[in-house]
């Protein structure tokens, strides 16, 4: 007699063939790994994904616009800041320009120097710098200007003469210049109508450097007048 009761099914084998139904009945479920899931969602709600890249396209123009607001912003302002610097430096160099006629002009009216001056930039530093002898930017320091002076040919060669004439040795000499806006401040005699280097308030040396920056400022028209004697 056959039993009323049938064999229970394997529940794997059910479970699988109820999912085989599914796939066959719903293609875009189908979860296999050459379909990423990105494109399943779109498959399932296409209007999710168009939702999506028209946000994302009025993202991008906002975002757009306003990198294009911002950058406009700083164009304007750098000009405007480049403009307020060109008129200032014009302005400066106005000033600088005033600065300079008026001091020339003290020194015009007044023709009253020590030695110490005659080196300083009350004049010869000064003057070199009116007429762009440095080349450049003039080195800080009076000393310091003097030494760049000294390294010029024309001071060479007034120098060179000035050594021959006295019977001088140049290394010396030479080892006198960087020491001369020093010395001339610890011997400075008041002012006078002239510049005078005293031989006695001086080296050989430092008598022969001194001359020579002053021939030297000499030959650039509108130089100080000077003497050299040997007392006072």
């Amino acid at each position: 007699m056959a039993s009323p009761y049938q064999p229970m099914e394997n529940p794997d084998t059910v479970i699988e063939h109820q999912t085989i139904l599914q796939d066959a009945q719903n293609p875009a479920l189908d979860l296999t790994p050459d379909r990423p899931a990105g494109d399943l969602m779109w498959n399932v709600h296409p209007e999710w994904h168009k939702h999506y890249q028209d946000r994302a396209e009025r993202l991008k123009a906002k975002n757009s616009r306003e990198m294009q607001n911002v950058e406009a912003y700083w164009v304007k302002r750098y000009d405007a800041l480049d403009k307020e610097i060109a008129e200032k430096s014009t302005q400066i160099g106005q000033l600088e320009n005033s600065l300079k006629k008026a001091n020339m002009a003290c020194v015009k009216l007044y023709d009253n120097f020590n030695l110490r001056g005659a080196l300083g930039a009350e004049r010869i530093v000064e003057h070199a710098k009116e007429l762009n002898k440095f080349h450049g930017n003039c080195p800080s320091g009076t000393q310091a200007a003097l030494n760049v002076l000294a390294t010029t040919h024309a001071f060479k060669k007034i120098l060179a003469g000035e050594i021959k004439a006295r019977g001088l040795d140049e290394k010396d000499v030479q080892s006198c210049i960087p020491l001369v806006y020093h010395e001339c401040s610890k011997r400075a005699h008041g002012n006078t109508g002239m510049i005078t280097i005293y031989s006695e308030d001086h080296t050989s040396n430092e008598c022969a450097a001194l001359v020579a920056f002053l021939k030297l400022q000499s030959g650039w028209g509108g130089g100080l007048k000077w003497r050299e004697v040997d007392e006072r």
